[in-house]
């Protein structure tokens, strides 16, 4: 019985399309701020980590712009590369990569080095990465009702510059429907610098919800 289970499971990598075309429109709530992002994979890929990287091009309507670097794995699995937009980047090295089935239970755990650029400065630091597929359930947003599996993704790092010190945990929960992706996410940052040893704390929360989408044909 549990082998028909385990073989029944979809891959991951069928709730997260990267056909180039396919779009996405986000209602975001960040920190009581409201702004529509519109999420475009662009025909043209990238060389990253020796391989080729789709670019997921992020237009905000308060006109920054960003870019995630996905792509799919040998074995299928979804691979997350890094992100930037005009003044900052972040690669991780190596791409953190996601649970292969879409089955709850489902769990990866990585550590590794990160290049961080911010201003022309750059940066490295160290990561952990703990990635695990929580429940199924259904999620009703702007633009339809949709079965989904609900995937957290933590991501904790440190660097230093000078006499400060920043810590950050970084916790996204997303849940994803099969052939259409992210439909909805939360995200938590908390982050904390110290400088001359005194310590101040940062926390914020995010939110998104798909408004439209439109997958393009492979």
């Amino acid at each position: 019985m549990e082998q028909r289970r385990h073989l029944a499971a979809a891959p991951l990598s069928a709730y997260y399309p990267l056909t180039p075309g396919s779009q996405w429109v986000y209602r975001i709530v960040d920190d009581g701020k409201r702004r529509t992002d519109t999420e475009t994979i662009s025909p043209q890929m990238k060389r990253m980590h020796a391989q080729s990287v789709y670019q997921r091009v992020i237009d905000s309507s308060d006109g920054v712009q960003g870019f995630n670097y996905d792509n799919f794995s040998t074995s299928g699995q979804i691979q997350f590369h890094g992100i930037a937009d005009d003044s900052s980047s972040i690669i991780f090295g190596p791409a953190i990569v996601f649970p292969k089935l879409a089955r709850v239970g489902e769990r990866t755990v990585m550590n590794g080095r990160l290049d961080m650029v911010e201003n022309s400065v750059r940066l490295r630091a160290t990561y952990h990465s703990d990635i695990r597929n929580l429940a199924n359930e259904k999620v009703t947003v702007p633009a339809g009702t949709f079965n989904c599996i609900k995937v957290r993704f933590t991501l904790d790092f440190s660097f230093s510059v000078g006499n400060s010190t920043t810590h950050a945990i970084l916790t996204q929960t997303t849940w994803m429907a099969k052939g259409v992706g992210n439909v909805k996410w939360i995200e938590k940052d908390h982050i904390e610098v110290t400088k001359n040893g005194r310590t101040t704390v940062d926390d914020s929360v995010a939110k998104s919800s798909l408004v439209s989408y439109s997958i393009a044909p492979h």
